[in-house]
């Protein structure tokens, strides 16, 4: 299968070609892989976030006893 070959089955138009077919086949494959990269590189970024609401308990004023 050369290069030639697919190019001409898809300037044919013919879209029954099993030439057109296998290459929609591979930019559709491609597309959903990028999407998954995607997502999983935002979930990696959520799960990786601080919590909304933080475990320690800041305080706005500090007292100290004197001795």
């Amino acid at each position: 299968m050369t290069e030639q070959e697919v190019h001409n089955a898809l300037l044919s138009g013919d879209q029954q070609d099993q030439l057109v077919i296998a290459y929609h086949l591979v930019l559709d494959n491609n597309r959903i892989a990028d999407e998954a990269d995607k997502l999983q590189i935002h979930d990696f970024f959520v799960a990786s976030s601080p919590p909304v609401e933080s475990f320690m308990v800041v305080s706005s004023r500090v007292t100290h006893a004197s001795v």
